[in-house]
């Protein structure tokens, strides 16, 4: 009896080290948060997939299925299809130019990539050898810098966020519905994100744009939106803020919850982050000067 016990008890804490993927059902080691000075507090990194050197500076992320990501980086008009088990890219799609894209969504068989400056791609593979693109010039420019880029599949609309200068206001940043039915995106912003919470804004614009293309000097404390994702079984917004490597949850008021420090040696620059359908959560991070960009599936 006392044998019996014993396993028991040695079974138990085996699996209370290990973690469970809930999209394959496969059990894999645990990993601890990181220690030292950049430790990720109330997170945990399951998995870290290095990127090859053509997504060294990889800016968005968006699961196709169990098996692929689609990817794009920064430099060029590709669309990077990545086998998360052969650990290799699949396929390419060419859209455009050389350009600074930041972000990546998929609409049932159609990619919708978002430059800095504003223009919009919509990429259609479908069964064509060569994709079908249309752009469209949001109401934005460079000085916004648009890196953020979400669909709410509940609204069909594309959710798109200014990281640095906003339409209307100095000290907060607003993210933009984009209508996938009209193509047109509403200057009325769907949130303010900025300070010590996100509010849902209704109002009128308050401020007018300012002229110029400089961008402006960014204060110390300032939110900078990289990305933004919402849960797809709690609602809560995620926002990541990729100069300070921050995670930020807000509830469905708008109200940040929390704030989690990424770690800087494995996200030295986060710029992309998607949900499974079960709440599992990956995030895409840069390589910096020397490293490699990476993809890590996490949990809080």
């Amino acid at each position: 009896m006392a044998t019996v016990v014993v396993a028991a008890i040695s079974l138990l804490l085996y699996y209370a080290n290990r973690s469970i993927d809930l999209t394959t059902g496969c059990i894999g080691e645990q990993q601890p948060p990181a220690s030292g000075e950049n430790a990720t507090k109330g997170l945990s990194v399951l998995q870290v997939w290095e990127m090859p050197d053509e997504l060294t500076e990889i800016s968005a992320n968006v699961l196709v299925d169990s098996t692929h990501m689609a990817c794009v980086q920064d430099n060029d008009g590709v669309i990077y299809i990545y086998n998360l088990k052969s650990k290799s890219v699949d396929k390419k799609i060419s859209f455009g130019g050389n350009g600074d894209y930041e972000g990546l969504s998929l609409v049932g068989t159609i990619f919708y990539v978002l430059r800095s400056d504003g223009f919009l791609y919509e990429v259609a593979t479908g069964n064509a050898q060569k994709p079908i693109v249309k752009t469209y010039d949001l109401p934005l420019e460079i000085e916004n810098y648009t890196e953020p880029m979400f669909y709410d599949h509940e609204h069909n609309r594309l959710l798109i966020g200014t990281k640095d200068k906003d339409l209307t206001e100095n000290d907060r940043k607003g993210v933009y519905a984009f209508d996938l039915t009209t193509k047109k995106m509403n200057t009325h912003a769907v949130f303010m994100i900025g300070g010590q919470s996100i509010s849902q804004e209704n109002s009128d614009d308050k401020k007018s744009r300012r002229n110029g293309k400089k961008r402006k000097k960014r204060a110390k404390d300032d939110i900078m939106p990289s990305e933004i994702a919402i849960h797809p079984q709690t609602g809560s917004l995620y926002v990541l803020s990729g100069p300070k490597s921050e995670l930020l949850i807000a509830d469905r008021s708008g109200q940040i919850q929390s704030t989690i420090q990424l770690d800087k040696k494995i996200f030295p620059q986060p710029e992309g982050m998607c949900f499974t359908p079960s709440g599992g959560l990956y995030i895409s991070s840069e390589g910096g000067k020397k490293g490699r960009g990476v993809i890590a599936k996490v949990q809080l």
